[in-house]
């Protein structure tokens, strides 16, 4: 017997699926034990499936019979036992009801055994003799040629299944406890799953600068050179005091030479009309009018080559006093001036948390130079275009502090966290986590030399 569930073992092991195996498995078994058909069903969404016969599986199929003979394979698999009709005296008695049924279609006698791997019953194999002919002495062992099958063919099934039955093959070889740790586990999940989608306050963190709130920048006038230099970014300054000077040499030399151009030709037309000259005194009223705009020009330019504080505040950009003699051109920005005591904030909310802001939306600023203390914002307006870089695109957001400390000043630098309305806790979480890590880094740098 060994030797024949080996043999049996290894025609399964021979095919490539489960289809052919069962198919070669058929044919063996009823060659082998001189049945007049071997068949094989394998339950499927808890009943039994016909999926190979070893002859006339056209004509059983077209008969009817193919779901009789369905029922009796169900009928032992309910029992988990063997089945023989007619019945062995020393076996127990089992339910027959549907093997009688399908032997009256058949004529033939009945052994169906059952598929077991492990605990679990997955399937059957049905035996069909004539009814006159003796049962050879083989079918005394089926039983035990039979058994190692049901592993082989279950590990074969749930190798080729796929997706949805392939979770129903693993949860029919669930044993009770890992059903009960399963279901524990389901239960958990959906405790988590509820508390994740409970709704908190979310926030939208994001790296922020003050501003002034006003800022005005001095330009170069005139193409030149930087000549004086008055005050340093940090200077308080006031209106009309003189911040920078560009050289004025060149001008106040093409100053003196068009006064020069100028009082020649206001000599010559004085010469021309004392002398009747009317072409030579129109001539050189037009060439002294040139000279007089051309005068003004310089005088202007030369007016213009002092940088003025538009009001009173405070320098905030542009050390020009590493850069006298350097040259400069017109347009230039060369100094910067915010007024004292207000200031605005300024925001870079990445692009995928934009959405979450609006004007009126509250936060808390909390700033490099000043990490004890926390100061109030309200987000007054955000930009329509987005900015991109270092490797990200962001919106600036511009908001007003509630609170002006006397340390508040332009430039510096930190993080804010507005509110970002309300979100599933599992959200909230996630944000909250990175922000943490981001306010963490800038707390640890900021007691760095």
């Amino acid at each position: 017997m060994l030797r024949l569930a080996l043999h049996l073992q290894a025609v399964v092991h021979a095919q490539g699926d489960l289809a052919t195996a069962t198919d070669a498995l058929t044919g063996e078994l009823a060659h082998t034990f001189r049945a007049e058909r071997v068949s094989i069903g394998l339950s499927d969404r808890g009943s039994i499936r016909l999926v190979a016969a070893s002859a006339e599986l056209e004509r059983l199929e077209g008969s009817g019979r193919v779901r009789a003979l369905e029922y009796a394979m169900d009928e032992a698999v309910d029992q988990a036992a063997i089945i023989r009709l007619p019945a062995d005296s020393a076996e127990p008695p089992r339910i027959t009801a549907l093997h009688a049924q399908y032997a009256r279609l058949t004529q033939s006698r009945l052994t169906t055994l059952p598929l077991i791997d492990g605990e679990q019953v997955f399937g059957a194999i049905t035996f069909e003799h004539v009814p006159e002919a003796p049962l050879p002495e083989v079918m005394r062992e089926v039983a035990d040629v039979i058994a190692p099958l049901g592993p082989l063919l279950a590990l074969r099934r749930l190798t080729e299944a796929r997706g949805l039955a392939r979770w129903r093959l693993l949860r029919a070889r669930e044993t009770p406890d890992q059903r009960s740790r399963r279901i524990t586990l389901w239960i958990a999940a959906a405790l988590l799953t509820i508390a994740a989608l409970f709704p908190v306050t979310d926030r939208v963190g994001a790296p922020v600068r003050v501003e002034g709130e006003v800022q005005r920048m001095l330009v170069a006038p005139v193409d030149g050179y930087i000549g004086a230099v008055h005050a340093r970014p940090g200077d308080a300054v006031r209106s009309g005091q003189v911040l920078a000077e560009l050289a004025r040499e060149e001008l106040e030399l093409e100053r003196d030479r068009w006064s020069a151009t100028l009082a020649q030709h206001e000599n010559a037309y004085r010469n021309a009309l004392v002398r009747g000259e009317r072409a030579q005194y129109a001539s050189s009223i037009a060439r002294a009018a040139e000279a007089q705009a051309e005068l003004e020009r310089i005088q202007t330019q030369i007016a213009r080559s002092q940088l003025v504080a538009p009001f009173d505040g405070l320098l905030i950009r542009g050390d020009l006093s590493q850069s006298l003699g350097a040259p400069v051109r017109r347009g230039e920005a060369l100094l910067t001036v915010a007024p004292a005591g207000r200031h605005r904030v300024i925001a870079e909310i990445d692009e995928q948390d934009i959405g979450r802001l609006q004007p009126g939306s509250a936060g808390t600023m909390v700033l490099a130079a000043l990490p004890d203390h926390a100061i109030a914002v309200t987000v007054q307006r955000i930009s329509p275009a987005a900015t991109s870089r270092d490797g990200r695109t962001f919106y600036e957001v511009e908001a007003n502090p509630a609170s002006e400390p006397a340390s508040l000043r332009p430039g510096l630098q930190g993080q804010v966290r507005f509110d970002g309305g309300r979100s599933p806790l599992a959200i909230a979480l996630g944000r909250r986590l990175l922000d943490w890590l981001q306010l963490q880094l800038w707390s640890v740098g900021a007691w760095l030399p």
